[in-house]
């Protein structure tokens, strides 16, 4: 019998989470603030001075600051100690996401769940006073009540998750569509639809919430409106998603060439469709965000938008990069059927944002792991090793302010 077998798989992963916690905040204990932090900081500040107003600047609903603000209230309120109370939420990541994948893909919790963790830019961004950790953990939990069928969690949560990050309204109507296509199939009728309502009425009042939210503020982002339209299709972020993804996810797509040749015998037509139309898209592609090309010295972001520009030699070898990483993801086979309405929505959300953001990857990349279906256990074990490796060195750069995701 194996260590893994004779101790269990969820005391390593809290043994591999605490390890994990415990040197990722050693690096940034002392770090100044960094980037947006200082904003969420002196929102979280006003919260405690009893000011209930939005700082200026700030895009997103004040949730997180809210609830950063009652640890901060109780044990001290420095940056360190902020930065103590985000990272908790690597524990919630770890033991809901665990939590899910039991129920759908058992044999691969452990390693997934561990991959959760180690997510490239989540694990390095859980140690700052950014959102994303917190706004994930959310998620994780409506998706947990969608798998464990407790609309009312589930409705609750993502209710909850807007207002910390309001682009998760995509990731709760998604839910709500699950449920619906898990009880009735994708069957659309007016008596399914009306019992649908009935049984998950949290969701249906936490949409309304945010449309009353939206009116009532003239738009979707709180602060800084001109650089984060409310409505609007942009390609900036479907080309970095399909680059990000070529890096991230490339045990993944080594392991599918086999499967993309096959494909390309097999059915050429649907290969070259695949082919013709991320061709075309990176061949129109432009990033005219003003914020794209902010220090490109310092953002990796930036840097990547100002490498692309500088040759043709750089936009061939990422247009190769996007396309290998479409083809690889095209070969996707969820275990849920209803989860298939993930990939439409979180298309969609990417073209409704505006800047490039990597964080934005992020819960696209998690539920993609939630219901992917296995691989082998070299593959997913291959897989954790190169998010690791990926997240240390990223943390690494942004302790010694080298770079920032």
């Amino acid at each position: 019998m194996s260590l893994r077998e004779r101790i269990g798989p969820g005391p390593l992963l809290g043994a591999a989470v605490a390890l994990a916690w415990v040197g990722g905040l050693a690096l940034v204990w002392s770090l100044p603030s960094r980037v947006d932090e200082w904003i969420h900081e002196q929102q979280t500040l006003a919260f405690l001075a009893g000011r209930f107003e939005v700082v200026e600047g700030l895009p997103t609903v004040p949730g997180y600051e809210l609830a950063l603000a009652l640890p901060a209230w109780l044990f001290g309120e420095s940056l360190p100690a902020l930065r103590f109370y985000t990272s908790l939420s690597l524990f919630g990541i770890a033991w809901v996401g665990f939590a899910c994948l039991r129920r759908v893909n058992p044999d691969v919790a452990l390693p997934r769940a561990l991959q959760l963790v180690f997510l490239p830019i989540l694990f390095p961004l859980s140690f700052l006073v950014f959102t994303d950790s917190f706004s994930l953990l959310l998620v994780l939990v409506a998706t947990w009540g969608y798998l464990a069928r407790r609309p009312g969690v589930s409705g609750l949560a993502a209710t909850l998750s807007l207002g910390v990050r309001q682009t998760n309204v995509i990731w709760a109507g998604g839910l709500f569509l699950m449920f619906y296509v898990r009880d009735h199939g994708f069957r659309l009728s007016w008596q399914a639809g009306r019992t649908h309502l009935r049984r998950h009425g949290v969701f249906v009042a936490g949409f309304a919430a945010f449309a009353l939210f939206v009116l009532v503020n003239g738009g979707v982002a709180v602060g800084d409106r001109h650089v984060h339209p409310s409505f609007g299709l942009h390609d900036d972020n479907l080309a970095g998603f399909l680059l990000f993804t070529a890096v991230v996810l490339l045990p993944w797509h080594l392991t599918r060439i086999p499967e993309i040749v096959r494909a390309a015998r097999e059915r050429p037509a649907a290969v070259l469709a695949i082919v013709l139309a991320v061709g075309a898209f990176l061949l129109f592609a432009e990033s005219d965000h003003p914020w794209n090309r902010e220090r490109p010295h310092f953002f990796l972001r930036s840097r990547l938008v100002v490498l692309l520009e500088s040759s043709r030699a750089w936009q061939l070898a990422a247009g190769l990069a996007a396309l290998g990483s479409a083809l690889s993801l095209a070969r996707t086979r969820f275990v849920d059927p209803a989860a298939w309405l993930l990939p439409p929505l979180a298309v969609f959300l990417l073209a409704s944002i505006w800047m490039i953001e990597f964080r934005y990857y992020i819960p696209v990349l998690v539920l993609w792991l939630i219901f992917q279906r296995p691989a082998g256990p070299r593959l997913e074990w291959c897989t954790t090793g190169w998010f690791v490796l990926l997240s240390v060195a990223t943390l690494g750069r942004i302790a010694a302010k080298g770079f920032f995701p």
